[in-house]
């Protein structure tokens, strides 16, 4: 269970994972840009994909935030607790099931977390949050 962004407001609360304050490495580039292309694989001609960057404070810890939002077809609660694992696709065979599993362990590596909210029929929202230093 990610730590960071508890009290945040109800709709930006949802699956949270891969935050490992402890463990250190050093910083790898985020690299294929896994969200977006997901984001874009999920809406239809007339979807809208948002990115935002801003900062949050908690106390006396500060962050960064990259927010990806679509207003694609949602993730199914069914599969919202797998969808960071390896292999675990939704996309009937056209993917490979590696690029969430790949966008959590870079987020671990730089002691970010993940942030998910998904609503069937209305899209998602990921929130990886980054500490500042």
């Amino acid at each position: 269970m990610c730590r960071i962004g508890q009290g945040l407001p109800e709709s930006t609360l949802g699956e949270r994972v891969g935050c490992n304050p402890r463990r250190t490495k050093k910083p790898r580039p985020l690299g294929r840009g896994s969200s977006l292309i997901n984001a874009g694989q999920a809406i239809s001609e007339a979807g809208v994909i948002t990115v935002g960057t801003y900062n949050r404070s908690e106390g006396d810890k500060k962050f960064v935030v990259i927010s990806v939002t679509d207003t694609g077809t949602g993730i199914s609660p069914n599969i919202q607790g797998e969808i960071y694992k390896p292999f675990v696709t939704t996309k009937n065979g056209n993917g490979t099931g590696f690029g969430l599993y790949i966008v959590s362990l870079v987020m671990k590596n730089h002691n970010g977390c993940i942030n998910m909210h998904s609503q069937i029929g209305e899209g998602t929202r990921f929130e990886m949050i980054f500490p500042a230093f």
